[in-house]
């Protein structure tokens, strides 16, 4: 059996990147359903491009926990 140091930060990063697919489904899912190739979340964060070929934002800038209102706006 071969030993190997453990690295706290890659062990943490290959978690977090294993996490990330999970939400690009997500929002996938949510343009798929408006019928929609590029959808734009406008929040106290700035504005998030959702659709195919784009970076997607975490969870937590979509799931607003205060009282900020998000406004959606679809490009066609």
């Amino acid at each position: 059996m071969l030993n190997h140091p453990v690295n706290e930060q890659t062990d943490y990063l290959m978690v977090s990147n294993h996490l990330r697919p999970n939400h690009q489904r997500r929002y996938k899912c949510i343009a798929g359903l408006l019928s929609v190739r590029n959808l734009r979340v406008v929040g106290e964060s700035g504005t998030r491009n959702i659709g195919k070929g784009r970076n997607w934002p975490p969870v937590t800038s979509l799931i607003q926990r205060n009282t900020t209102q998000a406004l959606f706006h679809v490009d066609f």
